[in-house]
């Protein structure tokens, strides 16, 4: 887990887990990429998931859901 500061509370809302499509509402911050749980760095902004890393599943990165586009 890591600890959240003030440079964490301006994360880049255009690229954020609650916008993507990929993202599984619920009790959990799960995704299509990360089933076992969204890192705390992706999920708080600290590192954009727009490339495929290697310890996820699958080719997903962030899309934003149709419903999310401006």
């Amino acid at each position: 887990m890591i600890k959240i500061d003030d440079t964490m509370l301006n994360f880049d809302y255009s690229e954020n887990c609650f916008i993507c499509k990929h993202f599984i509402e619920g009790d959990k911050h799960i995704c299509k990429a990360f089933p076992e749980g969204i890192s705390d760095k992706i999920f708080y902004g600290v590192k954009k998931h727009s490339n495929v890393l290697k310890n996820q599943k699958g080719k997903y990165i962030f899309e934003r859901k149709k419903e999310a586009i401006k």
